[in-house]
């Protein structure tokens, strides 16, 4: 899962929640966060999500240094940078999916509560 501190990276992301507080947009994503893991149970679509992120990270990677291997050293280590870099905004931009379901169903449940009080 992530860590809080990532969690906090989210903050300011989501239009329906940017007008609200930083404070309760860190409550309201972790509650996303709980949504998605726990009531819904999708660990392993994040677990897929993770792995799918390293494949296309190591295809970028190992395919870049085989063709430049031979040409100049850095390339590698240009390859290896994209690679790592690619299967992090894959990760990231997927998970941001997963949290973006948690949280609409985390506001709709926040309204529900809202009309139920009136």
């Amino acid at each position: 899962m992530l860590s809080e501190v990532s969690i906090k990276s989210f903050i300011g992301r989501f239009h329906e929640i940017r007008d609200r507080s930083r404070a309760e947009q860190d409550v309201l994503l972790e509650q996303a966060r709980y949504e998605v893991f726990v009531n819904q149970r999708r660990t392993g679509q994040v677990a897929l999500y993770l792995l799918a992120g390293l494949a296309v990270g190591f295809v970028i990677t190992i395919g870049g240094w085989w063709q430049l291997r031979l040409q100049n050293p850095m390339w590698g280590f240009a390859c290896l940078a994209a690679g790592i870099g690619v299967a992090s905004l894959i990760y990231r931009t997927l998970y941001r999916g997963l949290l973006q379901k948690g949280l609409s169903e985390v506001l709709r449940q926040e309204a529900r509560r809202s009309m139920s009080r009136s």
